[in-house]
């Protein structure tokens, strides 16, 4: 069967009950992971091959199941490694780029604010559409290729300015320093307002941070845009409030670790969402000062363009020595844990102690990178 793209789209504009198309500077693919997709997703990939159909933008595509060089490292089984092989090549015969990263605008992904885009990695959806100010709605993986194909998606949802208004206005009485606070503010508010466009009023977030944050917003609830003051203009007319206090902080953590202790695990990852270079030189300075090795195998998980940065530099040699290694290409939620024998899991990502329970039913510590080291 011939697959009309445009087609498709525009039957989608209809059921939206959208004006028209709109097209975009740049695509970004989810779901990409064996784990996700199995044979279905293979088929569908298969099929946009077999007819020669071509990307016209250019399209990123989020973490696969293991990391394509070390997947044998990881304790991925081979058959599991050859369908993932299988996917990625497609992907690539398609025109996509094999970036196997969440975090594309750290890779070149970057677009012009303002601009339209079809983005669907949740966490990318939020940060793309609240720090870099582009406009994307959280797109599922097949509508993404779809649009990446025809350079196009439906112009509706958070593509119209008329519906990027804050319409919930938070207060925060909470201390908030870390990656897992900031994961935890994001993570409270979309469970009791899963729809909002929240404004956090008088905070002070640090960058470093804001991925977990976009994360988690986008984790307990479909929130897909952010604002704080004093970043932005004054909103006066927000009739809707919620308070964030100490205890709702510390009771979230509570439910969220299942895991007592840190020395309980089978392995510590941190990088959900990808790392940074930044995030990683900070992580081995501290690892360093300390003089810690840990006992625990600790995986940083980025993307292999960071990787490659982080040779350059030297910072990989530093972290072999002590137990840590940088894990490319993938993410610990996506991967195939029960073949790898991983039961308990320290991280410091509140979207990965969500769904590392949810979707795996595994045990999970969640403590910040700080914490952790200063376990070590």
């Amino acid at each position: 069967m011939e697959i009309n793209v445009i087609e498709i789209l525009e039957k989608l504009k209809e059921a939206l009950e959208a004006e028209k198309l709109v097209r975009i500077s740049s695509a970004h693919v989810s779901g990409i992971s064996y784990f996700n997709v199995g044979e279905a997703g293979i088929d569908f990939l298969e099929k946009l091959v077999n007819e020669c159909l071509k990307v016209k933008v250019p399209t990123t595509i989020n973490p696969a199941g293991m990391d394509l060089e070390k997947w044998h490292e990881m304790g991925i089984p081979s058959w599991f490694a050859k369908r993932q092989i299988k996917i990625i090549e497609l992907l690539k015969t398609i025109g996509a780029s094999p970036t196997c990263t969440c975090t594309p605008y750290l890779v070149g992904n970057v677009p012009r604010r303002g601009s339209h885009v079809a983005w669907a990695e949740s966490s990318a959806v939020v940060y793309a559409n609240s720090i870099i100010g582009a406009k994307t709605n959280r797109e599922g993986g097949p509508s993404s290729i779809l649009a990446a194909i025809a350079g196009y998606t439906v112009c509706s949802g958070y593509h119209l300015d008329e519906n990027r208004i804050p319409n919930l206005k938070v207060k925060v009485k909470a201390k908030i320093g870390s990656e897992v606070d900031q994961g935890l503010l994001g993570y409270i508010v979309a469970q009791r307002h899963p729809t909002a466009i929240p404004l956090f009023d008088k905070i002070t977030l640090k960058h470093m941070h804001l991925k977990s944050m976009c994360a988690a917003l986008a984790t307990s609830g479909q929130i897909a845009l952010f604002s704080w003051l004093p970043r932005c203009g004054q909103y006066s007319k927000i009739a809707d409030k919620t308070v964030i206090d100490q205890s709702d902080i510390s009771l979230t953590r509570e439910k969220l670790s299942t895991l007592s202790e840190i020395s309980d695990s089978d392995v510590i990852y941190l990088g959900c969402p990808h790392l940074s270079l930044q995030e990683i030189a900070s992580f081995t300075k501290l690892l360093c000062r300390k003089n810690a090795k840990p006992k625990i195998k600790i995986w940083l998980g980025t993307s292999r363009e960071i990787y490659r940065k982080c040779i350059r530099i030297g910072i990989l040699e530093k972290l072999k020595k002590r137990n840590v290694e940088i894990i490319c290409d993938t993410c610990i939620v996506v991967a195939p844990l029960k073949h790898m024998g991983i039961k308990c899991i320290t991280v410091n990502s509140v979207k990965a102690a969500h769904y590392l329970r949810k979707l795996h039913n595994v045990k999970v510590h969640l403590a910040s990178m700080e914490e952790i080291i200063n376990a070590c």
